[in-house]
């Protein structure tokens, strides 16, 4: 279980250097309100995420990052409009994360 923690604590560090950082030549653009497709490599996997900018997140300088994980090897779109989280991030003002699942039950789950 501890291998699975550690995988998980490292996917939210790198989707939040995605969301923050800069690469080497200019600062990344902040991502807009709305919904937004992140692409991630890690552990010589490409790794998808959804990124929900509540509107609101503009106003504010610090915004919180709430991860919404689904069971098995599911997708974060069906886990976003399952959860309904959206709503509650666009009232309380915080990004809401989606990953994809890693395939485990379905290669097709990758893309």
């Amino acid at each position: 279980m501890a291998v699975r923690t550690q995988a998980i604590v490292r996917l939210f560090f790198l989707i939040a250097a995605a969301l923050t950082s800069a690469n080497s030549h200019a600062q990344a653009a902040p991502l807009g309100p709305g919904d937004h497709t992140i692409a991630l490599k890690h552990g010589g996997r490409e790794r998808k995420a959804i990124v929900h900018v509540p509107l609101r997140a503009l106003e504010k300088t610090a915004v919180p990052v709430v991860l919404n994980f689904h069971g098995g090897g599911g997708r974060g779109a069906n886990e976003q409009e399952y959860s309904l989280m959206d709503r509650l991030a666009d009232r309380e003002t915080f990004i809401a994360v989606y990953p994809n699942g890693t395939g485990r039950f379905d290669k097709r789950l990758l893309t």
